[in-house]
């Protein structure tokens, strides 16, 4: 394992976790770190070359990904179902790290199990839940926690696993991490977090990252059926809406990011999350300034789209 502080990249999925007797994991991700040692040779990022480059290859059942900038490298043997993250110090790994850890190597691995990552927050209660899909900045962050707060039960505020079909009962969301991300300003809208903050000695140009899953670990919802999709606008008026949107403007808010963040196979990548928009509703949300109505507002949407209670998955 290396360093005490790559402990703390299991923090994000403490709401997953099950006895070992329970345990048939499908993958196995080994986890190190080497400080104070210097490593062999590795690829130099080049000069000039942009932030968060990764140098991304694919021989056999073996993906790999190399980013010079943080001295991380996660390979994935989809044939043994095992993987590898090291990074040559934890303490230096980025904050974002920390709330969404070994994310390649998972979203390589659930391409092959029907699934992926998508960049996104997702919400709901046990009947249904919703993706809310967006550019950073959009109101994904603070939508999915005002949700929260507001007594829904929550999955994801960035990343979450999206199943196009199990059984039959059509795409489900699972939650991946119980963490969130807030930037400075979008802090002081949530000062009941603050006993969940995980850096709060951070730089000035950190996000807050918050474990939801210590914070209120009765509302993680590690799985629930998707009932749509939401596109949130920030509006400056004071009240919030929900209006039919266009299944073209959810693919547009959801695609690129997810496929710039998550390298992967790009054209499969799109034709999966092509056929997740296609098969529910998807709806403009009009973020007001009244904040208490934006749960609200999800919550009549949710109850008028709730399914019967077949199709909902028990984990």
């Amino acid at each position: 394992m290396g360093s005490p502080r790559m402990l703390r990249l299991l923090e994000a999925f403490e709401h997953l976790s099950a006895p070992a007797a329970e345990a048939d994991p499908g993958l196995t991700i080994n986890v190190w770190d080497s400080p104070g040692r210097t490593p062999g040779p590795l690829p130099q990022e080049p000069p000039g070359a942009p932030r968060g480059l990764r140098m991304v290859w694919t021989g056999g059942s073996v993906q790999g990904c190399y980013q010079p900038g943080q001295d991380t490298l996660s390979v994935l043997d989809h044939g043994v179902g095992e993987a590898w993250f090291w990074c040559l110090n934890g303490a230096d790994l980025p904050y974002w790290e920390h709330a969404a850890p070994f994310r390649l190597i998972l979203n390589w691995w659930l391409a092959a199990q029907g699934a992926g990552l998508v960049h996104a927050a997702a919400i709901g209660r046990p009947a249904g839940g919703v993706l809310v899909v967006g550019k950073g900045g959009s109101g994904k962050s603070t939508t999915a926690l005002l949700s929260l707060l507001g007594g829904m039960s929550y999955a994801s505020d960035d990343y979450v696993i999206v199943e196009r079909d199990i059984d039959g009962r059509g795409p489900h969301i699972h939650s991946a991490f119980g963490s969130a991300k807030l930037d400075g300003q979008q802090c002081s809208l949530f000062p009941s977090l603050d006993g969940a903050l995980v850096n709060p000695d951070r730089q000035p140009e950190e996000k807050a990252v918050f474990l939801v899953n210590r914070f209120a670990p009765d509302q993680m919802m590690p799985s629930m059926p998707l009932l749509a999709i939401l596109t949130p606008r920030i509006t400056g008026q004071p009240t919030t809406s929900v209006r039919p949107g266009s299944s073209l403007a959810a693919l547009a808010a959801l695609a690129p990011s997810t496929i710039f963040q998550l390298p992967g196979a790009p054209a499969t990548e799109l034709r999966s999350m092509s056929e997740v928009v296609r098969s529910v509703p998807t709806y403009e949300l009009a973020l007001g300034t009244d904040f208490q109505e934006i749960p609200h507002h999800i919550d009549e949407l949710i109850m008028a789209l709730s399914v019967p209670d077949d199709r909902v998955r028990h984990p």
